[in-house]
């Protein structure tokens, strides 16, 4: 019988937290990023044209899966001039890989903190970070950088 009502009492409370602070569907929340609205194309992704195979694979496949979820598909800038292009520009960005450690450096210096520091093979770390309407997806290396946009 005790076994029974903790079970309930810690269902009910688990209940309560998820709906208290449930969003309302369709609604954009403060602070939020829209990256497709109405299946209207919204963000580009910026990666470097000296991008690694596996960099620039991830930038692919982020364009792949953004339009498979929303049905707008963004802009890939792989180019110096698209690239400078869709930094100035207001729209929501994901900067990939080497381009993100560029237009953020304090990005390196956050993943030489978190990558091992004497790896038996290779160090690997991946950093994720929002700056306004930029979201910046780097890794410690050209596979990292796969797994940070992963």
């Amino acid at each position: 019988m005790t076994i029974r009502i903790l079970a309930l009492t810690v269902l009910s409370l688990i209940n309560c937290v998820s709906t208290g602070s449930a969003q309302i569907p369709g609604t954009v929340g403060k602070g939020e990023i829209v990256f497709a609205q109405k299946v209207k194309t919204i963000p580009r992704i910026v990666v470097s044209p000296e991008a690694g195979t596996w960099e620039k694979q991830a930038a692919t496949d982020l364009v792949k899966y953004i339009e498979m979820m929303t049905g707008a598909k963004p802009q890939l800038a792989a180019t110096a001039e698209i690239d400078a292009a869709a930094l100035k520009d207001r729209s929501p960005v994901l900067i990939v890989g080497s381009m993100a450690l560029k237009a953020d450096p304090s990005l390196q210096t956050a993943l030489d903190k978190v990558k091992k520091k004497n790896p038996l093979i290779r160090a690997d770390a991946i950093a994720v970070r929002r700056i306004g309407n930029r979201v910046f997806l780097a890794g410690s290396n050209d596979e990292s950088h796969y797994f940070a946009v992963s």
